[in-house]
């Protein structure tokens, strides 16, 4: 259902679906984003309990678990055991898919996706469709610490999406951003990726706590020259 919603969405024109910004957070993101935000923690005394309870389900419920995690697994050793399993690759991902994902999501509740295959190619994968609303959740919660709100905050995200045509950003109402295509933005046509950008600026919330007053074409001018000093095009 994710994957069809998706694609609908890939066709449309951007500017006929604004108001997909107003969307509330526990519609969109669904029960699991409610569930989780009570439940996001980062407190490190339960990072060893939490790590015991995910062994004890892939032994349960994978291939691989039931094979390489053995049965005297506890609180204490779970981190040693974790240490003592097998690398697994992409390679073995795309190769034996079913040997790693849990049985619970095989038939059901679940969908298909793929890693972003920076440096390879991508990989496929299974996701709970839970996953989406849990992984949020978390992002959410990290991001309060700034104060960030979804329908105030617009931001710009940059990840492996490749744009239609010869756009450099294109925004998305859904999560309220700016998305940049990172393949096409190069040093030279930087100057126009700014004026691209220079289009939203009122819609960027000043940033808070700020000592040093830029402009936030400046921060990303900075951001992006560093981009290019570590990874020349």
């Amino acid at each position: 259902m994710l994957q069809r919603l998706k694609k609908i969405y890939d066709t449309l024109p951007k500017e006929y679906m604004k108001f997909l910004r107003y969307i509330p957070d526990t519609v969109l993101f669904g029960k699991s984003y409610i569930s989780w935000q009570t439940k996001v923690s980062f407190d490190k005394s339960i990072v060893d309990k939490n790590l015991y309870d995910i062994l004890v389900y892939a032994r349960e419920n994978t291939m691989f678990g039931k094979e390489h995690i053995p049965t005297n697994l506890s609180i204490s050793n779970a981190k040693e055991i974790l240490e003592s399993l097998p690398l697994v690759s992409s390679y073995d991902l795309s190769t034996n898919l079913d040997y790693y994902i849990s049985q619970e999501y095989k038939d059901a509740g679940a969908y298909l996706t793929t890693t972003g295959g920076t440096g390879r190619n991508p990989t496929s994968i299974l996701l709970s469709n839970e996953s989406f609303g849990i992984e949020w959740a978390h992002m959410h919660h990290i991001w309060s610490f700034a104060d960030y709100q979804k329908l105030k905050d617009l931001k710009l995200t940059l990840r492996g999406k490749s744009l239609k045509g010869d756009k450099l950003i294109e925004f998305n109402p859904v999560y309220n951003e700016l998305v940049v295509d990172t393949f096409k933005v190069k040093q030279e046509n930087f100057e126009i990726f700014l004026k691209e950008l220079k289009k939203y600026e009122q819609l960027f919330t000043p940033p808070k706590r700020q000592n040093t007053p830029q402009s936030y074409e400046l921060k990303i001018q900075i951001h992006l020259n560093l981009f290019f000093e570590r990874y020349p095009q």
